[in-house]
């Protein structure tokens, strides 16, 4: 419904509130005590201003991202929509997010990646770079669900650029570290190491612990998946390190159990042989080959000499032999005395992991004890705490039994009020003495409604006026708005013999003055929109004005819509409506109605019926008996509607010339 204000005649008035003065909260429902957060979303969306509902209907497709995608990405639709024809910029990204983040849930991410650029494209026009970047990591992350990992390595490095470009340095970081996973997830490990020492850098520089210890582990998991333990087990014992003097407990336990597994595979070492390992050895061995080439010559050139030269050459020969074997007789050496000194390393570390053992032993026999008296404490506390939540939930028992007690009451005091609405409604044999072949089809969404039908026979004239109307809300706010307009019609009509456009004109400004609505800048709260005609039977001559409702005339499959001013009553101060002058003939069927069954959510899509489908239909039904109409009408909101609430108060009036 719009948003409009509210009109009140002070007898009527205070009569139908005392209905309702019975409690304070006339909202309440048996069962449902507290709102929830969806519901007072939609709640909110129903009076606000077109300002405001883009933001509002992004917050909604939020809160349906992990529950229901199919929803957020309707609402996020609804929202795009609304912010380009308000021209916000900020929802309107916010929107293109939102429909990026459903269809990723939604496991489209092809979809995704698109919404992302055309939000990226907005951020790059008003150069927000951090913003930008967000959005590419998120592309990243798609390219990474499709298995397209060049592509996330690309999208990725946008965002690192993009990042650098905004001064963001823990983002840039964090850049690093995801380029690094999807390289480790291509099996690049040596890329993969050299983005995790930089993103390791950045976050030890910023002396962010977290990241540090994060990075450090992505390393020594990347070096063992490579099979160089040596430095696995170096940058682990990093982070073990970085996390202890944090007093980051639980990431500890993790790298801990970590440390053993790496150990375990420096145990096996000669057992297997890693892909490091064989790539160390093939570098060895080019070392030596490249190493004999340089220092001796061929047998066959040494042959070739004279014997004194021969002599000579082998002497050489043997002693750069000599050379190189003790150079490699110091390699191997130094290798020997490195793996001595890590068995010795791994000796020492496991010494003291059985003397942790031990002490552990002992401190957990303490804690034992300690925590034996503290259960005991514990549990005495809880059953005094027990007694004193059997206390509070008995008087909460009590005030759920009055809750309930209230609300009985409250129903039966808007069922009186529905017979009260029922009984200021005019009677369809007011309509049948001017149109034998009519129907009215008006269904409240709640008890009472916000819509209402007028009718009025001017006995001077012996012209009759029929009016549908459209009033702010529905339930309980609407029936008094609808109780406000009926009233308020019969007072300007019987006082005043004037067209439907000065009639309307006169609701409004008096409508305004009753809420004390008069200031220029005043946005309208409360309000409605109404068709009203004033029909000349000797002439038939249909006088029309209408403030948002058309007016729509059906004849052998053709439609006339006659079109409303695009303002509601109770909105702007010293408004004009228009008068539209149509000469009936014979066979027209006249249509007035509220926007209840075009604005009703349902189908497949949970979308709106939509008003050129509802005019679409009702060019099916014209030529049908106006009862036959009713009963189609009445059968298609329930079908497109199906197992979901009513959204909206419904009326429609049909009759035959």
């Amino acid at each position: 419904m719009k948003r409009f204000t509210v009109y009140s005649l002070r007898f009527t008035v205070c009569s139908f509130f005392f209905l309702f003065s019975l409690t304070g909260n006339w909202k309440l429902e048996t069962g449902n005590c507290f709102a929830q957060t969806i519901e007072q979303l939609q709640q909110l969306l129903l009076v606000a201003s077109q300002e405001d509902k883009p933001k509002i209907l992004n917050q909604i497709s939020e809160a349906y991202l992990k529950t229901n995608p199919e929803k957020c990405i309707d609402y996020a639709e609804q929202a795009l929509k609304a912010a380009r024809k308000e021209n916000d910029t900020d929802a309107e990204t916010g929107a293109l997010i939102n429909l990026g983040d459903g269809y990723n849930a939604n496991k489209n991410q092809k979809k995704s990646v698109q919404y992302y650029k055309d939000a990226i494209k907005i951020f790059d026009e008003y150069n927000q770079p951090a913003s930008s970047a967000y959005l590419w990591n998120k592309i990243g992350d798609s390219y990474i669900a499709l298995q397209k990992y060049d592509e996330a390595v690309d999208a990725n490095t946008k965002a690192l650029d993009l990042f650098k470009k905004a001064g963001d340095k823990p983002g840039a970081a964090t850049m690093h570290l995801e380029i690094g996973e999807i390289y480790f997830l291509q099996g690049k490990f040596e890329s993969a190491i050299n983005e995790y020492k930089q993103a390791q850098k950045s976050f030890e520089n910023l002396k962010n612990a977290k990241g540090n210890i994060n990075s450090l582990q992505m390393l020594g998991k990347a070096y063992s998946k490579w099979g160089n333990y040596d430095e696995a087990y170096l940058y682990l014992n990093q982070a073990l390190e970085v996390a202890k003097k944090n007093k980051m407990s639980k990431e500890a336990d993790a790298i801990s159990l970590n440390l053993e597994k790496v150990k375990a595979n420096l145990s096996n070492f000669q057992k297997s042989q890693t892909e490091f390992s064989q790539q160390k050895e093939k570098q060895t061995q080019a070392q030596i080959n490249s190493l004999s080439a340089e220092k001796a010559k061929s047998l066959e050139e040494i042959e070739k000499l004279s014997y004194d030269a021969q002599l000579n050459e082998l002497k050489i020969k043997a002693r750069d032999d000599e050379i190189f074997r003790k150079k490699m007789e110091a390699q191997s050496q130094t290798k020997v005395n490195e793996l001595l000194k890590k068995e010795k390393e791994l000796q020492e570390s496991e010494l003291n992991k059985q003397k942790l053992i031990i002490w552990g032993g002992i401190g957990f026999s303490v804690l034992g004890g300690v925590l034996t008296v503290l259960v005991f404490i514990a549990y005495r506390s809880k059953k005094k705490a027990n007694d004193v939540l059997k206390q509070k939930n008995d008087i909460i028992y009590k005030q759920k039994e009055q809750i309930e007690q209230k609300n009985v009451l409250i129903t039966d005091s808007i069922d009186y009020a529905k017979n009260i609405q029922d009984a200021i409604l005019p009677p369809p044999d007011m309509l049948s003495k001017h149109f034998p072949h009519f129907f009215i089809l008006y269904k409240p969404k709640d008890i009472v409604s916000g819509d209402f039908f007028w009718m009025h026979e001017e006995a001077s004239t012996g012209c009759f006026y029929i009016a549908a109307a459209d009033c702010t809300g529905h339930g309980v706010p609407g029936a008094f708005m609808s109780l406000l307009g009926f009233l308020m019609l019969d007072d300007i009509v019987r006082n005043i013999h004037v067209t439907p456009a000065e009639i309307l004109k006169e609701v409004n400004t008096q409508l305004m003055e009753m809420l004390h609505q008069n200031n220029e800048n005043t946005t309208g709260k409360f309000g409605m929109d109404i068709s009203l005609i004033k029909y000349n039977k000797q002439k038939k001559e249909i006088t029309y004005a209408g403030a948002h409702n058309p007016l729509i005339i059906l004849n052998n499959g053709q439609i006339n819509e006659v079109k409303a001013d695009r303002i509601s009553i109770g909105t702007t101060i010293n408004c004009s409506f228009t008068n539209n002058t149509v000469q009936a003939k014979e066979g027209d069927t006249i249509y007035l109605y509220s926007d209840g069954f075009q604005d009703q959510i349902g189908g497949e899509k949970r979308k709106k019926f939509l008003a050129f489908h509802f005019k679409e239909f009702l060019q099916q039904i014209h030529t049908q008996e106006p009862k036959k109409q009713k009963e189609e009408l009445d059968k298609k909101h329930l079908e497109w509607r199906g197992k979901a609430e009513q959204t909206d108060d419904i009326l429609i009036i049909g009759f035959k010339v």
